[in-house]
């Protein structure tokens, strides 16, 4: 099998691991072998490694050891000297940024590992961010040669959602066609995404996970049917 692709998921804790879970859950049930992999807790269907921390020889060991079961490394790590080794041996093919500084007490931390992110990037990465947000480091240098899909609430992002009225729905509009990973196209859409779920939903964890579902080819509906299970468990 050859070398997982890598998909990097740069934010805050609690939005990584809700956005880390869900794609996970998704992509599990879609077909892919995946490994979750964050500075406490390694885990894939059938292993889990659970620490307080996990020294980077344990981690990259338990990578080795799954080498050949591994479509995809979803990679979370958010410790600095943890990202900086560790990722020098991963390029990331996929980058979704759900980062917020202005929500993060540590500035600095979070600046330098957007930058190391981003600076390895494969030449032909694919990056999922937010158009709603204002980004501290200028990252449009390091997207030359890159495709780039937006998410948010404004009338230019890729993949957009309306009709916000109850807690647990919305309308999921692409408003641009996108070309997935195979190759497929993927035509223009809106689409209704009901989770079923008693907690207020919050749209900018939930359009990244759609959008680097369909990049999977994992088709709109099945979305909604997977979120919609995954919540209620």
């Amino acid at each position: 099998m050859s070398e997982p692709e890598v998909i990097g998921i740069l934010g805050e804790y609690i939005n990584t691991k809700f956005i880390a879970d869900f794609s996970f859950y998704i992509l599990e049930n879609s077909g892919y072998n995946s490994v979750v992999l964050f500075d406490n807790l390694i885990y894939s269907k059938r292993n889990i490694i659970k620490r307080k921390t996990i020294e980077v020889k344990k981690i990259l060991e338990f990578l080795t050891y799954l080498k050949d079961e591994i479509d995809i490394l979803l990679f979370c790590l958010q410790d600095k000297d943890k990202v900086e080794f560790i990722i020098d041996k991963y390029r990331i093919d996929v980058l979704v940024d759900v980062s917020d500084t202005k929500k993060n007490n540590n500035h600095s931390d979070m600046n330098f590992i957007k930058k190391v992110f981003y600076e390895n990037l494969s030449k032909n990465a694919t990056v999922i961010i937010n158009s709603d947000k204002k980004n501290e480091i200028n990252i449009f240098k390091y997207l030359n040669e890159k495709i780039v899909i937006t998410y948010g609430l404004n009338t230019k992002s890729t993949l957009t959602a309306s009709s916000i009225h109850d807690e647990d729905s919305f309308i999921c509009c692409l408003q641009r066609g996108l070309t997935s990973f195979s190759g497929k196209e993927i035509e223009p859409f809106e689409f209704p995404i009901r989770l079923f779920c008693s907690e207020k939903i919050d749209v900018y964890k939930i359009l990244p996970i759609i959008a680097l579902s369909l990049m999977y080819d994992v088709k709109i509906e099945d979305v909604q049917k997977l979120l919609s299970i995954y919540m209620k468990l």
